[in-house]
């Protein structure tokens, strides 16, 4: 063997070469290995944490997820391309067009103060009491990206095409 070979393979070499490496590290760079550390463990964590799946096995209206929204009662609910479910619990309770949607492909959930909820499609918006849908003509055909309830309680709706 040559000293070459003898260097790279002996572990005692393999240990001093690190240390040379983390030596030459300056500080900055040793605060951003920490950090990523820290984020890894993190989330490793959490998803640990997740562990649970909840499909339309369970009583989704579809597995083909758009958003997921608890609200202050801590009530999950979840935009599908099929509908809104509420889960509360291990119930599962499913509004659709039927029940007063624009359309059934949720986009966007939000809640007031109240505990009025405000949902986005990709064909209108919808708020809802806890009891009944009541639709916004004015956003009526527009992809809802996102709804913002202001601290005077007005509605602001962003669209895909037409800005708010």
């Amino acid at each position: 063997m040559n000293k070459l070979t003898e260097f790279f393979f002996s572990p005692c070499n393999h240990f001093a070469f690190i240390s040379v490496l983390l030596f030459e590290l300056n500080y900055f760079d040793m605060k951003k290995i920490i950090f990523l550390l820290a984020c890894l463990i993190a989330i490793s964590g959490f998803t640990q944490t997740l562990g649970t799946q909840i499909t339309a096995i369970d009583g989704l209206a579809s597995n083909q997820i758009g958003k997921v929204f608890k609200d202050h009662n801590g009530n999950l609910w979840i935009g599908t391309q099929y509908g809104l479910t509420k889960k509360t619990g291990t119930q599962y309770v499913t509004y659709t067009t039927t029940d007063g949607l624009p359309v059934n492909t949720i986009s966007y959930i939000t809640e007031d103060n109240a505990g009025n909820l405000y949902i986005g499609t990709t064909h209108g918006a919808a708020k809802f009491n806890g009891v009944n849908f009541t639709t916004y003509d004015s956003v009526a055909n527009e992809k809802i990206m996102c709804i913002l309830v202001d601290h005077n309680q007005n509605i602001w709706f962003g669209t895909n095409n037409h800005g708010i």
